[in-house]
């Protein structure tokens, strides 16, 4: 075992000057770096091959900013439909005048009312003032697919305002 040990020991000392420091005393050792860290975080060996991304994961910015200025106890359209391209929200910001449980929906017809179909579960903006938010316009956190459009659907008649960034493609 104690070998074993010192054969770590030594090999650290050999890729680390930092480390190989802290063995002379006075200094203390450091951590190693792995050799190579994956696009999924992990340490893996020097010859893993890169991960794919689903193109609808990957980073991307939004090429568009839109308004939430809501006020109705029921589901509102907040952006339409571009034929058959998918909608992909990045980050979206909310906050209310009082409180009000807002939910995210996609469907057709007017304000989603046709197909009607949830994105979020209610998120309760309690207190006037309240805000919620979701993403950093990196990656999608909510996703419409073709043909539908985006609604928010409060729970009460409370102006709720904000926007949200998004993109078609």
């Amino acid at each position: 075992m104690k070998s074993k040990i010192l054969a770590a020991l030594l090999f650290a000392a050999s890729i680390s000057p930092v480390f190989a420091a802290g063995l002379g005393g006075g200094v203390s050792p450091v951590a190693v770096a792995p050799f190579n860290i994956n696009a999924n975080g992990n340490a893996g060996m020097a010859s893993s091959s890169p991960v794919t991304i689903a193109g609808d994961q990957q980073t991307s910015s939004a090429n568009a900013t839109s308004p939430i200025n809501v006020n109705s106890p029921s589901a509102v359209q907040i952006l339409a439909h571009s034929g058959s391209k998918v909608t992909y929200v990045t980050h979206w910001f909310a906050i209310t005048a009082g409180a009000v449980n807002l939910a995210y929906v996609y469907g057709t017809g007017t304000n989603c009312g046709t197909g009607q179909t949830a994105l979020t579960g209610p998120i309760p903006l309690q207190v006037a003032g309240s805000g919620g938010s979701g993403g950093d316009g990196g990656f999608p956190v909510l996703v419409v697919p073709s043909g539908q459009d985006l609604c928010a659907k409060p729970d009460a008649a409370v102006q709720i305002g904000g926007y949200f960034d998004w993109q078609q493609r």
